[in-house]
């Protein structure tokens, strides 16, 4: 994988994903304007135009941040956002010889974030993963195990969506709802890693659809959707006075 050209639908897919699952958060209030995860995570990849190597970084890191934190732990609505955010700008400074500095990043989420709350939350990031920016062998195995797997879901429904229709079907046509997507047992993942048929997995591999959105903030977000990411104003939202010191 390229530390330079363009991000594939899968590899964003599976990013929005690990920010979604990494920690649960309550819903932003409703005059919040905070944007959705996964335009906010779209826009940041497209604007700073990281490869898709860094993130894939950045998703290990998600994804050994999910496992630090205790099952209880519980994240404020624009926690997400942050996460990713620290872990993009970690894994784009770790494998690029030239990276951007921080006050480039408030740019790419339109101001989201001030540069002071950026170099926050990037040294609280570094002090939970204990300051190893290393991408071990296992966690880019299940990395990439992912984006294979939701990579070929997306071809497949390409594929079938392109089939032409035979006059000799049925008179009375309906369509359908694309499938769920299924996933199946990669050797190098735990099963903890894998979706459960009840309960939604932490990083699941059906990701997005509507049987693994759950309230916990894993967004109703169809594949096809993935490849055109909408370039709205990001605002910043109305946080208390407490919350550039959390995640």
């Amino acid at each position: 994988m390229s530390n330079t050209g363009q991000v594939s639908p899968a590899v964003l897919a599976v990013a929005i994903n690990a920010a979604a699952t990494v920690i649960s958060v309550p819903p932003p209030p409703p005059a919040s304007q905070l944007p959705p995860l996964a335009q906010f995570v779209g826009s940041v990849v497209a604007r700073s135009k990281v490869g898709p190597n860094a993130v894939s970084v950045a998703v290990a890191y998600l994804e050994r941040i999910r496992r630090t934190l205790p099952k209880s732990a519980r994240g404020l609505p624009c926690s997400g956002h942050r996460l990713f955010l620290a872990a993009l700008i970690l894994s784009a400074k770790y494998i690029n010889d030239k990276t951007y500095k921080n006050r480039s990043w408030v740019s790419f989420t339109e101001g989201l974030f001030p540069v002071s709350e950026i170099n926050l939350m990037e040294r609280q990031f570094l002090s939970i993963i204990d300051f190893d920016l290393h991408c071990h062998e296992e966690d880019h195995a299940q990395v990439m195990c992912a984006i294979r797997a939701f990579d070929s879901k997306i071809q497949g429904m390409m594929f079938s969506k392109q089939q032409p229709v035979r006059s000799d079907s049925a008179t009375s046509f309906e369509p359908h709802s694309p499938p769920e997507f299924v996933s199946k047992p990669c050797p190098v993942l735990s099963q903890g890693y894998l979706p459960s048929p009840v309960a939604p997995s932490p990083l699941p591999l059906s990701m997005m659809t509507q049987s693994s959105a759950s309230s916990a903030g894993v967004p109703r977000f169809h594949p096809y959707q993935l490849a055109a990411v909408h370039n709205k104003r990001l605002v910043s939202p109305s946080v208390s006075p407490s919350a550039p010191a959390q995640f």
